[in-house]
């Protein structure tokens, strides 16, 4: 699902991409890079979807630096850092 979903996203599928990245969490629901790609997804879509998923990234895997990059990137980006 994860390399589907990736592809799904470089050809701008994003509902198709949301539906493999939710399959993914429902066989692991702690999967940080497939949190962290959903909420780049909603980032234009739900800001508070975004964060809560950026956040569960973060909780899921503490070494994934890549949620906490994207979370505070998108925090300068609707202005609350």
């Amino acid at each position: 699902y994860l390399h589907r979903a990736l592809i799904y996203c470089d050809q701008e599928q994003f509902d198709e991409a949301i539906a493999d990245y939710e399959a993914i969490l429902i066989l692991d629901r702690e999967h940080a890079p497939a949190l962290c790609n959903l909420a780049i997804i909603y980032m234009k879509r739900n800001t508070q979807k975004a964060l809560d998923l950026f956040t569960r990234a973060i909780e899921a895997d503490p070494t994934y630096v890549r949620a906490y990059f994207c979370r505070a990137y998108f925090y300068t980006q609707i202005g609350q850092l």
